[in-house]
């Protein structure tokens, strides 16, 4: 026995539904790895910054104790 239109259109109806599932799961991967490179680049800037105004702070209280 084959099947009947009804049954051929919820199979269609589920297929569908798992692609859409597939595409949607895709784009959350590709905006999580946008978002894990921005937060890479604002922690990397925030350490250079760190770095650099601990770097003028000492050069500062040692060019003020040596005068």
């Amino acid at each position: 026995m084959g099947m009947t239109p009804k049954q051929r259109y919820r199979i269609r109806q589920y297929l569908k539904r798992i692609q859409s599932q597939r595409e949607y799961k895709e784009t959350l991967k590709n905006q999580s790895k946008k978002i894990s490179w921005i937060k890479k680049l604002g922690i990397l800037g925030f350490l250079f910054f760190l770095l650099k105004g601990l770097f003028w702070l000492s050069l500062l209280y040692l060019g003020v104790g040596i005068l």
